[in-house]
């Protein structure tokens, strides 16, 4: 019995010992020796509309935009009928032009109230038209060769040739790009460029023959793409960033060459956006940063440029581009992949319409043209973004 006591006394003291001594001596080991810190990376913090890139926290990638669109072909005029370009304002506000023959008469523009197409005559109602720029209600600019600008209350005819701003040997304008009212650019047949400065036309050099075909650019910097038809099909892209007018890439053939500026083949559209513009061509698509002038041809699998023929490339974003071929099939690209729609394509195969022009602005793309089937008429196809 005493000696139970003794150890149970034993013990007891042993505990308080540890209690008072080993336990806070452990506890400084313990702060003193943390746990090993987190090497993973931290995710970035990236701007609105991107997120951390699933492989790679520490950088951001762009959201990905729908592919969901809903497609719906229309046609305007009879026998004859055609459209050349398009306008958006909004869903509710979009203007065409070409030329739409009638029963009435014959027009050659159209506007969309949201509800119904209205035949409108610029300028004059037989006169061809290529190009629309609307800027707002009371500045709109058309061409077809020659220049008109529409106030709010009347039409004013510029003709570069009789001011004397174009040669007799140099080609019409055709298609209109402009960052404002009063800083427009013109392009057209055998490298004319003119500019409007507000109040001023004047011709720009190209030190090019080819036909001038589409011009986009930001602020700071503007593209041109443009080829020729004829046998030597020649195609060319210049870049105007100093206020001159310099080659960007030239091509001698359809096809892409050894040549370091022949590598997209004929250049067909350009889109830019910020920081970056893009290029389609034969042989792919450029994307061109603009600041460091690093060059990437995407998609990698050009399965969806081999063998089309490109119209024209527009976006609202880097995660939002969105390009037509001639016969009506259409690529979007959703800041991660590239998909193929043939809805509208499939309607009418085998070259049965044809699409001019393409503009894509808020989730609308409006595509222009001809419809052939069974007879032609003034093409417009009409796609919507869903969850835009």
């Amino acid at each position: 019995m005493e000696i139970m006591k003794l150890y149970q006394k034993t013990n007891q003291f042993f505990w308080q010992v540890f209690s008072a001594f080993l336990i806070p001596i452990l506890i400084l080991i313990q702060l003193g020796c943390p746990d090993p810190p987190d090497n993973k990376p931290q995710k970035a913090d990236c701007p609105v509309g991107q997120s951390p890139c699933d492989d790679d926290t520490t950088t951001c990638c762009w959201d990905t935009t729908s592919h969901n669109f809903t497609w719906v072909i229309d046609t305007l005029g009879e026998y004859g009928s055609y459209l050349n370009d398009v306008a958006i304002i909004d869903e509710n506000n979009i203007w065409v032009v070409g030329n739409i023959k009638t029963d009435s008469g014959e027009y050659n523009a159209a506007h969309w109230n949201g509800e119904d197409w209205e035949f409108l005559g610029f300028g004059s109602n037989t006169l061809d038209l290529n190009s629309i720029q609307y800027f707002s209600d009371d500045d709109i600019w058309i061409c077809s060769g020659i220049i008109r600008h529409w106030n709010g209350e009347e039409w004013t005819r510029y003709h570069l040739w009789d001011m004397g701003v174009l040669d007799p040997n140099d080609g019409g304008v055709t298609e209109i790009w402009g960052a404002s009212s009063s800083n427009i650019y013109f392009i057209g047949n055998k490298g004319t460029i003119v500019h409007f400065n507000g109040s001023d036309f004047t011709k720009m050099e190209s030190n090019t023959d080819i036909n001038l075909i589409d011009i986009n650019g930001t602020d700071e910097i503007i593209y041109i793409t443009g080829y020729n038809v004829d046998n030597n099909g020649h195609s060319i892209a210049l870049e105007n960033e100093t206020g001159n007018w310099e080659t960007l890439y030239f091509a001698e053939s359809l096809f892409s060459s050894n040549s370091d500026l022949g590598i997209l083949g004929r250049m067909y559209s350009t889109f830019s956006f910020i920081d970056t513009t893009y290029i389609i061509g034969k042989s792919g698509i450029m994307k061109l940063s603009i600041s460091d002038k690093s060059e990437t041809i995407v998609p990698s699998n050009l399965a969806f440029v081999d063998g089309r023929v490109p119209v024209r490339i527009r976006g609202n974003n880097y995660n939002d581009i969105l390009w037509v071929d001639i016969w009506g099939e259409i690529i979007h690209f959703n800041g991660k992949s590239w998909q193929l729609f043939q809805e509208v394509f499939n309607n009418y195969p085998n070259g049965q319409m044809r699409i001019r022009s393409m503009e894509y602005k808020n989730g609308i793309c409006i595509g222009v043209g001809s419809l052939f089937t069974p007879q032609e008429k003034a093409l417009i196809i009409i796609g919507k973004q869903i969850d835009y």
